[in-house]
């Protein structure tokens, strides 16, 4: 057994309902390993599911929307400090699924509050907010505006941001950074030239590769949307990196040594 037991369960919801409680164990230990117990929680809500399941999920899931409402707390506050300072603020990553109100925020955390400002206005900014905000200067152009007045990036930026966080370090630990991918790409893949923009992004940042082989391995595990022509053909590094990703154990472990291990000595000398 390994992460792929959490995948099938956050793709397709009614796979829980087949396990027994070894099973319900294993699901639980990785979820909670990769921090997805809360997003695990909101995709079999409505489930029959055992009591003790339902506690576990329910905890987590209420410690996620106490997160949520601290988040976007500090996100008001932001706005407040900085709209009426006519400094244009672009908030960045988990932060900004949830201010968004996204679907890729249902059971994310934000560890932190960053935010990007235009580099003529950074002191100005810094003067205004609490050192816990962390600071960057303005680099996408592509932005959407927020009923409070602050921003967001458009939907193609925010998922190079998604697909360099997985991928661009060389050592793609996890399964929560291709679940957000997939919720990204089903919020917005639709939207009429999607496409084009992603494609345009990527090229632009020099990613293109990267985020093809990330529709493919998400494509792969969650049956995601993609545009053929972006993904690609298979590559045959992708079995490798579906290794890393999945690297769990019944118990929620690290499994796969040498495979993690390759992955991290790469990373290094990559820098």
């Amino acid at each position: 057994m390994d992460g792929r037991h959490l995948a099938k369960a956050l793709a397709n919801p009614a796979y829980v309902q087949g396990l027994d409680p070894h099973g319900w164990a294993s699901l639980l230990a990785m979820a909670d390993a990769e921090e997805l117990t809360a997003s695990l929680a909101w995709r079999v809500n409505g489930l029959a599911i055992p009591e003790d399941v339902l506690a576990h999920l329910t905890l987590a899931y209420e410690r996620a929307e106490e997160s949520r409402t601290k988040t976007l707390g500090v996100v008001r506050a932001i706005a407040d400090q900085l709209v009426p300072a006519g400094i244009s603020a672009i908030v960045l990553a988990e932060a900004a699924w949830i201010a968004a109100g996204l679907d890729a925020a249902r059971g994310a955390f934000a560890a932190d509050v960053a935010i990007a400002v235009p580099r003529e206005r950074e002191a100005d900014a810094r003067g205004l907010l609490a050192p816990s905000i962390r600071l960057e200067l303005t680099a996408d152009a592509g932005v959407r505006p927020l009923e409070n007045g602050l921003l967001v990036k458009a939907p193609e930026s925010m998922l190079m941001d998604a697909v360099v966080a997985l991928l661009g370090r060389g050592d793609p630990a996890g399964l929560a950074g291709l679940w957000a991918i997939d919720r990204l790409i089903r919020e917005f893949c639709d939207v009429e030239g999607f496409w084009q923009r992603l494609h345009s992004c990527s090229a632009a940042r020099k990613r293109t590769p990267l985020l093809s082989r990330a529709l493919r391995l998400s494509h792969h595990l969650f049956e995601t949307p993609v545009d053929p022509w972006l993904a690609w053909e298979p590559r045959r590094g992708d079995i490798f990196y579906l290794g890393r990703i999945l690297a769990r154990n019944a118990r929620g472990e690290e499994s796969c040594r040498i495979l993690r291990l390759a992955f991290r000595v790469r990373a290094r000398l990559r820098g």
